[in-house]
């Protein structure tokens, strides 16, 4: 049997990449656009209505960026932002779906107004976006969704039935789009980042953080730094597609 030939180890130049990320200025956001911005990337930077907020993050990342804020439940104004977006970037490899928003309270004390936001920013949003980067990922065949869950999509959260819901939901999304796309070459993927400390846990009453962090295993939160490396690193992971990945060390998995 001949011998397979030896692979060049020389790192060719690659283009530079571009990603999308939505909640930008979230607390995760923000995080993954440092990690994204220390890789090279060009970042499109996607917030709700904080353009202040938008144009300082843009400034302090030293590298390629367009801003953009829109409204992600309502579907023309994604189009419009990522019509922006991908004329100033040149294009569109990777989305990061980060937006998202909470609102606590129990089934009998949860205002219907408050359930219909959850599952307006956090489902509904996240496909309006999608849908408007599948359409510019599908001339090139190539693309990577990345959606960011949670663990409480899977197992509930006493208080929470519309986070919940909402991030059940993005499951059978993400699953359905990769199903989809696949064929067509763009991959599409879940992150359950798991507990960290961000404007959207900070209401948190000390208990139910440390029953939080009680639950995992290793008995701590989850790391920034090592939950946007892996994000940065699955974004250019090319035969990957239609996963879960639970990232802290809650054992129950989906």
């Amino acid at each position: 049997m001949p011998a397979r030939p030896e692979r060049s180890r020389r790192a060719c130049p690659e283009p530079r990449r571009r990603v999308i990320i939505t909640g930008a200025t979230g607390g995760l956001g923000l995080e993954l656009a440092a990690a994204f911005a220390r890789h090279g990337w060009r970042l499109g930077l996607l917030g709700h209505s904080d353009r202040p907020a938008l144009d300082a993050l843009a400034a302090s990342l030293g590298t390629a960026t367009a801003a953009a804020c829109c409204d992600v439940r309502d579907a023309p104004d994604v189009e419009r932002a990522f019509a922006q977006l991908t004329d100033e970037l040149g294009g569109l490899d990777v989305l990061v779906n980060a937006a998202g928003t909470a609102r606590p309270g129990l089934i009998v004390n949860l205002a219907p107004e408050d359930f219909d936001e959850e599952i307006a920013v956090n489902l509904t949003g996240a496909f309006h976006c999608m849908r408007a980067a599948v359409r510019r990922m599908l001339p090139r065949r190539d693309g990577h969704i990345i959606n960011i869950g949670s663990y409480r999509g899977a197992h509930g959260l006493s208080g929470g039935c519309g986070y919940s819901a909402s991030k059940a939901g993005l499951v059978g999304l993400t699953l359905s789009a990769a199903r989809e796309y696949g064929p067509k070459n763009i991959r599409c993927n879940l992150v359950l980042p798991g507990f960290l400390p961000t404007p959207m846990t900070a209401p948190l009453k000390p208990n139910h953080v440390a029953r939080a962090i009680a639950d995992n295993v290793l008995g701590r939160a989850s790391d920034f730094d090592e939950i946007c490396e892996f994000i940065v690193r699955l974004a250019v992971t090319r035969h990957v597609s239609a996963q879960v990945f639970n990232l802290d060390s809650r054992p129950a998995r989906l």
